[in-house]
């Protein structure tokens, strides 16, 4: 069982069938992202476009009730990769790919979390018990060592950021803070409202792994899924985004910064 927010509960318990209608909403969201990586990108963006729009519209027609909350959050997903598309990246550095799509999806999940009412406590935005999260966060070392062994022998990294001094600070900031604050703090917390916390602990891991699905590799999206579990049950367990937010950064620093200056000076 997972422990530790202080949750009212459901307020609306989903049923079976409104419980089955969030899946397939992630299992559309996952078509989406195979037919973007793997057959054609206009034909994949088009998807997420009209995936985007009908979750707002089904969240207007529902505002009344709880769940209007987790498809206006859910939005936030197909919304990611639009963003990803239509900013000009070409020619820049990678770790500059994640702050220039990290700026417009964090004040868009923002408006989100507002629009749910959802305040600093809800959304994890409270210091917590530091020194345990700050110890916590360390695991991200040996997790972005097995993570960056098991890309490589999968099929090699998508690529690797050049070790210059602000690259960590990107990483942190973009892939640790946004994205929990997107994927556990925003689109988990209002799943809890209608879920429990095993069934809203998998569907958002779910959602967050298959977002990893252009990068072609099974292995990463298995791996992102494990991690994203691990990732919302310890939010879950210290109620606050800082521990996650740098337990994640620290694994994308560790597979694409540390480890390939590890190997690189052995080589």
């Amino acid at each position: 069982m997972l422990r530790g927010i202080t949750a009212k509960g459901p307020t609306r318990p989903a049923g079976p069938v409104l419980t089955l209608l969030f899946w397939l909403i992630a299992l559309l969201i996952t078509i989406n992202e195979l037919v973007f990586a793997t057959w054609n990108t206009a034909a994949g963006a088009l998807l997420h476009f009209v995936m985007f729009w009908a979750l707002i519209i089904i969240s207007y027609f529902n505002f009344n009730y709880p769940e209007s909350r987790l498809y206006l959050s859910l939005a936030l997903v197909p919304l990611m990769r639009l963003i990803s598309i239509s900013l000009p990246l070409t020619g820049l550095p990678p770790v500059f790919w994640y702050l220039i799509v990290s700026i417009p999806l964090f004040f868009s999940a923002l408006s989100a979390a507002k629009l749910c009412g959802l305040n600093s406590e809800d959304l994890g935005l409270t210091p917590g018990n530091l020194p345990v999260q700050l110890a916590t966060a360390l695991l991200g070392i040996p997790l972005g060592f097995i993570g960056y062994f098991a890309l490589q022998q999968s099929v090699g990294l998508p690529f690797q950021i050049p070790g210059v001094w602000y690259a960590p600070v990107i990483i942190i900031v973009c892939t640790g803070f946004i994205e929990e604050f997107v994927f556990r703090g925003v689109i988990y917390k209002n799943a809890l409202e209608i879920m429990s916390t095993e069934k809203s602990a998998l569907l958002v891991s779910f959602v967050n792994a298959v977002t990893n699905i252009p990068n072609l590799s099974f292995f990463q999206v298995i791996y992102s899924f494990l991690l994203a579990l691990l990732l919302t049950k310890i939010y879950h367990r210290q109620q606050s985004l800082i521990g996650v937010s740098f337990l994640h950064g620290i694994v994308n620093i560790t597979i694409f910064l540390l480890c390939p200056l590890l190997f690189q000076a052995v080589k």
